[in-house]
C-alpha cells in the first residue's frame, strides 16, 4: 500500500482477501518489537543519563514556536488532530492520547514508544470493522479534477505533527496556488532555544529527538502566476531572484507554461533569461521559486 494505492474518492483496487489475517499478524509481530524496544530503552541507565533533562521545552514554549505532534505532547499539552478536531472516521475508535512531563529527549522517546502502542489499538479498532462488500471508489470520478475556483486549509496529525496544506483553486486542473504546512519546520525552529547553554554533544541529543525530515524543514517555496502579452513577436522572458543577504547563488526556479504545464526552463542563481519564444499571442507562466528568502 504506497501512495500510489490511494486515490480520490477510493482507492486503486480491492485488498487481498487475507488482508485482514495478514495484518493481524503483523500487529502481533509489531507488538513484540514494541516490547522489545521498550524493555531496551525505558530503563537504561545510559539513555536517562543522556536525554533526561537534555532539549527541554515547557508546553508554553512548545505552543510560541508553534510545535506541534509527538513533541507537543511530550511537554505535557494532550493535543491531537485526530481527537480536537476528528477527520476520516476517527471519531470511531477509542485511545488514549500520551503526554509528558518534563517536555525533554527523554520524554519524547516515552511519548513515541506509547503512540506506537495506540497506533496498534487503533489498526486493531479499524479491523474489527473493517468492510467485506462494498464500493472501493466513487462513482463517475473524473480522472481530472477541476476544483471550483476558492480556496482551503487543511490539516491532519502526521507522525511528526501537524501537516497543513493551504489551495487555491482557479477551476483548472492546475492549483493556482499551493502551499504546505510541515511539522518539522516549525518543530525545528524550537532547537536554538532548547540548546541553550547546553554542551554541544547534548545539541546531537536534542536535534535526534525532534525527528525531521530533512527536506520538510529547507525554506520555503513560492509561486506567482503572470500573464505576458506577446503580440505575437519574438521576445524573452528575464527573472531576477534577490535575497535578504544579497547573495542569491542558492536560489532556483522553474519556468511553467501555464497552458500546456510544459517546463520551459529551470535555472539557478540570481538571474535567468528565457529562450526565445516565439508565436504566442499570449502565454501565461507560472514561475516556482525556492531558495533562502528569496523573492522575485
Amino acid at each position: 500500500m504506497m501512495y500510489n494505492y490511494y486515490r480520490v474518492g477510493g482507492m486503486a483496487w480491492d485488498p487481498p482477501e487475507t488482508f485482514v489475517a495478514d495484518t493481524r499478524w503483523v500487529l502481533g509481530e509489531v507488538e513484540k518489537g514494541i516490547s522489545d524496544i521498550e524493555a531496551l530503552m525505558k530503563d537504561n541507565e545510559v539513555m536517562i543519563a543522556r536525554c533526561r533533562d537534555v532539549g527541554t521545552l515547557s508546553a508554553q514554549d512548545a505552543i510560541n514556536f508553534g510545535v506541534t505532534g509527538p513533541m507537543l505532547r511530550a511537554s505535557g499539552v494532550p493535543y491531537d488532530l485526530r481527537v480536537d478536531e476528528p477527520y476520516s472516521i476517527y471519531d470511531r475508535f477509542e485511545w488514549e492520547i500520551p503526554v509528558g512531563e518534563r517536555g525533554d529527549a527523554y520524554d519524547r522517546m516515552l511519548v513515541r514508544l506509547e503512540e506506537m502502542k495506540q497506533s496498534w489499538t487503533i489498526v486493531r479498532q479499524a479491523l474489527d470493522q473493517f468492510p467485506t462488500s462494498g464500493p472501493i471508489e466513487a462513482e463517475n470520478l473524473p480522472r481530472a479534477l477541476r476544483p471550483e475556483p476558492g480556496e482551503i486549509y487543511w490539516r491532519q496529525e502526521n507522525p511528526r505533527g501537524e501537516y497543513g496544506i493551504y489551495l487555491v483553486s482557479d477551476g483548472t486542473i492546475q492549483p493556482w496556488r499551493m502551499k504546505v504546512r510541515s511539522p518539522c519546520f516549525h518543530n525545528l525552529s524550537s532547537l536554538r532555544h532548547q540548546t541553550l547553554g547546553s554542551y554541544l554533544a547534548d545539541a546531537v541529543v536534542a536535534l535526534g529527538s525532534i525527528d525531521i525530515v530533512l527536506g520538510e524543514a529547507m525554506p520555503e517555496a513560492f509561486t506567482l502566476e503572470v500573464d505576458l502579452a506577446m503580440g505575437g513577436t519574438p521576445a524573452f522572458l528575464q527573472i531576477a531572484v534577490a535575497t535578504e543577504t544579497g547573495d542569491p547563488a542558492g536560489a532556483s526556479y522553474l519556468i511553467i507554461d501555464g497552458e500546456s504545464g510544459l517546463a520551459l526552463g529551470s535555472e539557478s542563481g540570481g538571474e535567468y533569461v528565457a529562450p526565445e519564444i516565439v508565436g504566442a499571442d499570449a502565454l501565461a507562466v507560472r514561475l516556482a521559486v525556492n531558495g533562502p528568502d528569496a523573492q522575485l
